[in-house]
């Protein structure tokens, strides 16, 4: 089983340092998964560039060499924006990836800026293009997952440690899909926490392999119980439209 303390819709908590939260989750698990997967889940930090401030803190995949989707509501309608796109290398047990704290610095090597976003004009889903092509990234394929099926939630924020930056990943059951979202559970004590907003929904088939299902959007303020992913398989139509080339259509 792969464990995570993952987090709610939102995307930053009330100090991006944190003060005491109560928070309830398994334990952090990120070499469990493929490295495959450590480099193409990042964190996003999204700036103002005029007073330097960081507006917020979430998650993203690279789902194409150029491309990343993340949760819209990461992506403030403001002037003045600055994003991040910063990895956790494969070889960090603990990498200093928050950059609101004091002494957590972004290195050179396993960042990149975004140069486009693209909102979804419905839907709590957005596009991050950079400049630089990947080598990894995590595929996408129309298949609908069913209530009942296993799923892996990823994302890098809040932990019980009150440190973000960290990928983690933790296994859930899907519980409900209506026409846009898929609604998951990993128990009464663990979910999704600020910061994993924007994150991928996994689903590991033995045929298939590891492919991406949907972009978490929203779940519990207290980051337990249920959360709520944009399905991916929806809006194929609209990522092939904004360029994106999809391997499995």
């Amino acid at each position: 089983m792969f464990a995570l303390m993952l987090g709610c819709g939102a995307d930053s908590p009330p100090s991006v340092c944190g003060t005491a939260v109560a928070l309830f989750g398994a334990t952090r698990d990120a070499g469990d998964m493929e490295h495959d997967l450590v480099s193409s889940v990042a964190g996003v930090y999204v700036w103002d560039t005029a007073t330097k401030n960081l507006l917020r803190t979430c998650t993203a995949s690279r789902i194409a060499p150029h491309w990343f989707v993340t949760a819209k509501h990461c992506i403030p309608n403001a002037a003045n924006l600055g994003i991040t796109i910063a990895f956790q290398r494969a070889d960090e047990a603990a990498p200093p990836l928050d950059p609101g704290c004091p002494g957590h610095v972004l290195g050179a090597a396993n960042k990149e800026a975004a140069v486009e976003w693209i909102r979804h004009p419905k839907l709590d889903l957005a596009l991050l293009r950079t400049e630089h092509a990947g080598w990894s990234w995590i595929s996408s394929h129309a298949r609908v997952v069913a209530a009942g099926e296993r799923v892996v939630m990823a994302g890098i924020g809040l932990r019980e440690t009150l440190r973000t930056g960290e990928l983690a990943f933790l296994s859930a059951t899907v519980q409900a899909l209506d026409e846009a979202h898929i609604v998951v559970s990993a128990g009464a004590m663990a979910g999704a926490c600020f910061g994993d907003s924007g994150g991928p929904l996994l689903l590991i088939d033995d045929t298939l392999g590891t492919s991406i299902v949907g972009v978490l959007s929203r779940g519990s303020e207290s980051c337990t119980g249920s959360d709520a992913y944009v399905r991916l398989d929806v809006v194929r139509a609209w990522l092939r439209d904004q360029g994106v080339a999809l391997e499995r259509d």
